[in-house]
């Protein structure tokens, strides 16, 4: 799962940010709740992976907020776990179209914040994703 979005540190009118974006590579397990002939299947998935946090672009100068922390360019791994759930429609033998909704939840990625003096950068992050898709069955 791709996922743009921004590295960025703002307090009042002072606010900077570098260009990012992240990657969640998951295993899933999907439990369906209807058997497999129903046109209509809802289900829950859950599952755990890895996360990347990057950026692609350069950091801000000045700094926005330097006597509180800095951002980095660098990139930093990260365990994710995520679960949701669904809907796929059969739309012929073959054909299924589904729409689902997942929360990825990783620990704050540290690696993209300079924290000044005895600051810490800690946290949990939660992306909750909408999604839709569309399937071949054999």
């Amino acid at each position: 799962m791709y996922q743009a979005g921004n590295t960025f540190l703002q307090s009042g009118s002072a606010q900077g940010g570098v260009a990012g974006y992240s990657h969640a590579f998951t295993y899933d397990a999907l439990l369906h709740v209807l058997p497999r002939a129903s046109w209509i299947r809802p289900y829950f998935a859950f599952g755990a992976g890895a996360k990347y946090y990057g950026t692609s672009g350069s950091t801000p100068r000045p700094q926005p907020m330097p006597a509180i922390a800095g951002l980095t360019t660098q990139g930093q791994w990260e365990p994710v776990f995520d679960f949701g759930g669904g809907v796929k429609f059969r739309v012929t033998d073959h054909v299924v179209v589904s729409g689902l909704m997942r929360d990825y939840i990783s620990m704050f990625p540290t690696a993209l914040f300079a924290p000044v003096g005895g600051a810490r950068v800690t946290g949990v992050l939660q992306q909750i994703t909408p999604m839709v898709g569309i399937g071949y069955t054999f």
